[in-house]
């Protein structure tokens, strides 16, 4: 059996306000950047919202994740799963820089009462 691949393609604004997730995904300030650091977003799972990370549940560990710059050569970064777990929205200590360079991603759990988060490596 082929697993399925989930194909989440949105733009990344910089900021986490309303405004930024009701139409795409938004960088944490003072995070990470593309390919350097703790580069964490975040993206509403609901119907009532932009549906972007509806199918997050469903990513599996040695999946791959891109990030395409949006610099004039379209630098892309691969990342791979290595980690997928559900935290208290009060645990924020998954935005800190672990001294690696990786993509977090963070999500609402289907109820709203807990936070997704997906971490994976940039592969060098």
């Amino acid at each position: 059996m082929e697993k399925k691949k989930l194909n989440i393609k949105v733009p990344v604004l910089e900021g986490t306000g309303s405004k930024q997730l009701q139409v795409s995904a938004g960088h944490f300030e003072g995070t990470g950047a593309l390919g350097k650091g703790n580069f964490c977003i975040c993206g509403h799972n609901s119907t009532i919202y932009a549906e972007i990370f509806n199918d997050l549940d469903q990513i599996q560990i040695g999946d791959e994740m891109y990030l395409v710059d949006n610099d004039a050569n379209r630098t892309k970064y691969l990342y791979i799963v290595t980690e997928y777990k559900t935290v208290e929205p009060n645990q924020v200590e998954v935005l800190n820089d672990y001294g690696d360079n990786r993509l977090t991603v963070i999500s609402c759990t289907d109820d709203g009462k807990q936070r997704q988060v997906v971490v994976s490596i940039l592969k060098e």
